[in-house]
């Protein structure tokens, strides 16, 4: 990648963390589903595959690790390894970089977060005596699906613009 690539990616993973640590934590209902970080990196993934990805996931990770609010810490090896995850799967079972299996790693990525915050909560809450209290899992499953169109959305405008991808939509 270009010095100005890298730099527009150390950027938006700055602009992502942030704004998921801060606005979207304090956000009403419908807003506070949107969290931008998962999706913008499963793109990454798809468009670029694991170096930048992950180089995004530890900036986003670092920021929402330092500027949050909640106690459930460990965001950036939270989201490296959910982009581990995410790029194998990538590039051993979803090969084809169709809109459908861009939709599936970003509905499993976010899936793959929760687990991990589950994870970490309760871990915390048995070895630190911590009270760690997570969104109902109801909430997850929106905040997945939300996903799901962010990423449906960013795939669509990437194609219209690239001619990168492939659509499985029948034309006439």
């Amino acid at each position: 990648m270009r010095p100005s690539s890298w730099a527009m990616l150390v950027g938006g993973a700055m602009a992502g963390g942030i704004f998921e640590s801060t606005f979207a934590a304090a956000a009403p209902f419908p807003a506070n589903i949107i969290r931008p970080v998962l999706p913008c990196l499963v793109m990454l993934v798809l468009l670029t595959r694991s170096k930048p990805a992950l180089f995004g996931a530890g900036i986003a990770g670092a920021c929402l690790d330092l500027l949050s609010a909640t106690p459930a810490g460990f965001a950036t090896a939270r989201l490296l390894i959910v982009m581990l995850c995410v790029e194998y799967l990538a590039e051993h079972v979803a090969t084809n970089r169709s809109l459908f299996s861009a939709m599936a790693l970003a509905f499993f990525a976010g899936i793959l977060n929760w687990a991990f915050l589950l994870l970490e909560a309760t871990l915390g809450n048995l070895v630190l005596s911590s009270h760690i209290f997570l969104e109902p899992w109801s909430t997850y499953l929106l905040i997945a699906l939300a996903n799901v169109a962010i990423t449906a959305s960013l795939f669509l405008v990437f194609t219209l613009f690239t001619k990168r991808f492939l659509i499985s939509i029948k034309t006439q």
